[in-house]
């Protein structure tokens, strides 16, 4: 499994990830130190050498003290960035940031559920997870069973979105939106 990382808008990483994409280590966040905030460690084995490099002057801005070398060694053993950062979490059997199998035009499902999870609440995407299930069970459409249903918080920008799924594609859609808002929940718990 494939985990990577969706920044927010506005993050200090977008020119060094300039699709957003971050490839981590765990879908789930941990504290690099006592005193240090929840993050995601990167996962410097799917990260170019010019993303290493930006990473590494990133952090000599905020801490002169040590070398760029040093930094350089630091990135590649594994940078730890904090959770505010990041839209949502998502797993995916195939390497999102390097293979495209499928036309530039047409999202990947996990694309798909990093933009519904950064325009829906949290109570709107489990109610469209259970519709997502529904469908797969009736062998129906999205649009069908949020008329069926009337989930009207469900926009029709996503509702247009998902309808030209296949099935199987719904269920991978309810699971890579159910693995992030339980990520999101854990974090809201560790917080609290």
């Amino acid at each position: 499994m494939i985990t990577t990382g969706i920044l927010k808008q506005a993050t200090p990483y977008h020119h060094i990830f300039l699709d957003g994409k971050v490839p981590l280590i765990s879908f789930f966040p941990c504290r690099p130190a006592e005193d240090k905030p929840l993050s995601y460690m990167v996962n410097s084995g799917f990260l170019t050498s010019l993303q290493k490099e930006l990473l590494a002057r990133l952090l000599s801005m905020t801490n002169p003290d040590r070398s760029h070398d040093e930094y350089l060694k630091v990135v590649s053993s594994g940078i730890a960035i904090d959770v505010k950062w990041f839209a949502g979490v998502l797993r995916s059997e195939q390497n999102p940031i390097t293979e495209r199998q499928h036309s530039p035009e047409q999202p990947l499902v996990w694309e798909i559920a990093g933009q519904i999870d950064s325009w829906l609440s949290k109570t709107t995407i489990t109610g469209l997870i259970a519709l997502l299930n529904i469908s797969y069970r009736e062998q129906t459409n999205l649009s069908y069973q949020v008329k069926e249903w009337g989930f009207d918080d469900i926009s029709q920008h996503v509702v247009e979105l998902v309808d030209d799924l296949s099935g199987e594609e719904y269920l991978e859609l309810a699971y890579h939106l159910s693995g992030t808002l339980i990520e999101q929940l854990s974090v809201d718990k560790e917080a609290a």
